[in-house]
């Protein structure tokens, strides 16, 4: 389940709260807050990896927002499109979620929920509102993406609106607020819980339930689960395999929301030669929604206490180093290495993601006890900072031009940067060719590099590997 909070308004713990979420509603500047301090919580959001939607409000710092200024539809879009505008100046945006007043005006007005959508439509983004009210269904009309919002700690009425704040009880302690995003996260429908910007009480972010499978109908249910994710028509991993493997005591997990299954995670025990037992980690699976948002993190930290529990320190799986944002999760998100370039492994896939695609691959290692692994099962792991890595062109081995094509330099510094497109996914569909040259320019770029000696020191969310030289 996704988990955003209102950040920037210089009123709460913003800095623990965001190392808790998946999403962030900048304030803007306008009902709190201030230009220094929107930008700041915006490049702050970007090196943690921090999906950020913008947080408009009404002209009204006196009362926080929380005024309703009585403006036409045509004044509030203009004021709208002027808070979007400023921000996304900054910073890469995904969606609109207004503040306070503004916010009830535009669930309940159809004309200023309309006037929301074409800002967001304008933009090329969605909207954030509960269901059932004017923005989701402006959303609709408007052909944007309308992303159902539910509260975690405010009283909410039978009709699903929330309780005014000057009611008792219409802010919710943490115990019931927590039993209460827990309910509205089972409920179905519901993509994302809104948090206070305050630090969360332990235990209280909404996750999904991660068991260990062995019963035959949920090893049909978990393929049938990757024959969906991986769009192949029949499953990676036939059931009665899955079987065969549980049997044998090795990893097979599944996430589950209610009773929905939304995530699931293979591996066997392997062997480096002479005695080095290891855990080959060999698929993992999430829907494509937002109730997933985070599940595979989770299902990677369970299958590493898992590990941990029985004696096994490493576990191993490929990557495509193609998908940047694989490489992002595996070795920041993670805390993984990755010590090998691996031309076309599996030979040529079939899958309906990589279909007809050479299988090269990176060799990724976790191991599970180092410092690490452990920062980053905290929510700790060290990021590296994405704006300094672009200042240093001279760096520079493989890079995107201004049509999208692969550019490649010979490099020899100590510390090389090595870039790959935004989406490897939709660039196959869209243009197989230019697909093509991005393998062969990043096997020539990355994987020349590491048989040159270079090792991968991690990777940004931006989509650049860094690269160090240790005999320089």
């Amino acid at each position: 389940m996704n988990i955003n909070s209102d950040i920037g308004e210089g009123a709460g713990e913003d800095e623990a709260v965001l190392s808790q979420i998946d999403s962030a509603n900048i304030a803007c500047g306008v009902h709190a807050g201030s230009v220094s301090l929107t930008i700041a919580t915006a490049m702050r959001c970007r090196k943690l990896g921090v999906e950020a939607g913008a947080h408009p409000g009404y002209d009204d710092r006196a009362g926080f927002g929380r005024v309703d200024l009585s403006l036409s539809a045509e004044e509030i879009e203009s004021l709208i499109a002027f808070q979007v505008a400023g921000l996304a100046a900054v910073t890469r945006i995904s969606y609109i979620k207004p503040h306070g007043a503004l916010y009830h005006r535009c669930q309940g007005d159809r004309a200023v929920a309309d006037a929301l959508v074409r800002v967001a439509r304008a933009h090329g983004i969605g909207v954030m509102g509960q269901p059932d009210f004017e923005i989701i269904a402006a959303a609709k009309r408007g052909g944007v993406p309308g992303y159902r919002e539910g509260f975690a700690d405010r009283l909410m009425l039978p009709d699903g609106s929330l309780a005014p704040r000057g009611q008792a009880g219409a802010v919710l302690n943490p115990a019931v607020a927590a039993q209460q995003a827990l309910t509205l996260a089972r409920s179905g429908r519901y993509d994302t819980i809104c948090v206070a910007a305050r630090r969360p009480a332990a235990g209280s972010r909404v996750s999904v339930e991660i068991r260990e499978l062995s019963d035959l109908d949920d090893l049909d249910r978990l393929a049938g689960l990757f024959a969906d994710v991986w769009g192949s028509g029949e499953a990676p991993l036939s059931s009665n395999i899955l079987k065969a493997l549980s049997h044998s005591d090795n990893y097979l997990s599944g996430a589950f929301a209610d009773d929905r299954l939304i995530g699931g995670l293979v591996g066997w025990l392997g062997l480096h030669p002479p005695h080095e037992l290891h855990l080959h980690s060999h698929i993992l699976g999430v829907v494509r929604d937002r109730e997933a948002r985070g599940v595979g993190f989770d299902l990677k930290q369970h299958q590493r206490r898992w590990c941990l529990t029985r004696g096994v320190k490493v576990i191993e799986w490929t990557t495509d180093p193609l998908v940047r944002r694989n490489a992002y999760f595996n070795l920041a998100k993670l805390g993984a290495e990755a010590p090998e370039f691996l031309v076309n492994f599996y030979g040529e896939m079939r899958d309906g993601i990589n279909a007809g695609e050479e299988s090269d691959r990176l060799l990724i290692r976790w191991h599970l006890d180092s410092s690490k692994a452990e920062e980053a099962a905290e929510g700790k792991a060290v990021e590296l900072d994405a704006e300094r890595l672009r200042r240093w062109s001279n760096n520079t081995i493989l890079a995107e031009g201004a049509d999208g094509e692969p550019i490649l330099e010979t490099k020899s510094a100590r510390v090389l940067i090595c870039q790959v497109p935004d989406d490897i996914v939709a660039l196959r569909a869209a243009n197989p060719a230019l697909a093509r040259r991005w393998r062969v320019a990043l096997r020539d770029a990355l994987g020349g590099a590491m048989a040159r000696g270079y090792h991968i020191n991690g990777a940004t969310k931006s989509g650049w590997y860094v690269l160090e030289s240790d005999s320089q």
